[in-house]
């Protein structure tokens, strides 16, 4: 971290902490120059067809799975297993879901519908105040959801805005969020939303785990859970959040837990 900033980086500073582990392709079609060597294992992915005929990708990552389809598309069509076609791949100008009428003001326009439905009149008559969502939480919808940051903003007009509340702290997120998951992206876990439907645990495990009581009361709500399934879910995403994202305690205090927990020697 020293060679990457002139500022010092204390323990504190650090709001969350992840690895991952890439595994490279070796081609087995091409004889490796030595045991151990790496010099002919591919970074990216490799394609290769056996003697029986079957194709088999592999390698690779999530952001060149559109050339991925294409290239294996494409050794098909050579191979003589697919039939050749005039038309070009279109793979590379297939839409997203929800970037159909998405544009760089989306955010803009996330800002203005929200502000208007917090000067609407209220649906169910409650006198509790509403606000507007902040820009920065505008341009977070937009950002995450494309077009379909509206349909998130559907779901705090028929909750008169509580479901605007944000979920933590520092973060982004608010708790339409949490519905638009459930009914919208097959969500069906505590620890899948705020560790893969959304970032909240990559920016910041202890705000993450200050929400996820209030992650699983939405869930429970909205999926039909009872207590047990609701405190059996916040207590799994707790314990996968704190093996997988939370910070170490320093050296120190770990010795001294280790010291303070160890049986006393009888004199």
């Amino acid at each position: 971290m020293s060679q990457s900033t002139p500022t010092r980086v204390r323990r504190q500073d650090v709001l969350s902490t992840w690895s991952g582990i890439r595994p490279l392709a070796a081609d087995p079609t091409k004889q490796q120059q030595q045991e151990g060597a790496t010099s002919s294992i591919v970074r990216d992915h490799v394609i290769f067809q056996d003697a029986d005929g079957l194709v088999t990708v592999t390698g690779g990552k999530w952001t060149t799975y559109r050339r991925m389809a294409q290239d294996v598309v494409d050794t098909l069509v050579t191979s003589g297993r697919l039939p050749a076609t005039q038309r070009p791949c279109a793979t590379s100008g297939l839409r997203l879901l929800g970037a159909r009428e998405y544009h760089a003001h989306t955010h803009a326009e996330v800002a203005q519908r929200s502000s208007d439905l917090a000067s609407a009149p209220p649906l169910s008559g409650s006198p509790a105040p509403r606000r507007a969502l902040s820009p920065a939480r505008a341009r977070h919808l937009a950002a995450a959801y494309g077009d379909k940051a509206f349909d998130v903003l559907e779901l705090v007009k028929w909750s008169d805005g509580a479901l605007a509340a944000p979920l933590a702290p520092g973060l982004p997120y608010i708790e339409a969020e949490v519905l638009h998951a459930c009914r919208q992206e097959y969500c069906v876990t505590v620890e899948d939303f705020v560790m893969r439907r959304t970032r909240m645990a990559f920016l910041d495990a202890a705000a993450t785990e200050g929400a996820i009581p209030r992650v699983a009361e939405l869930m429970a709500s909205e999926l039909g859970w009872g207590n047990r399934k609701r405190r059996a879910e916040a207590a799994a995403a707790v314990r996968a959040l704190r093996q997988e994202f939370s910070t170490p305690e320093p050296a120190t205090k770990a010795v001294e837990a280790a010291a303070a927990a160890a049986p006393v020697a009888a004199a």
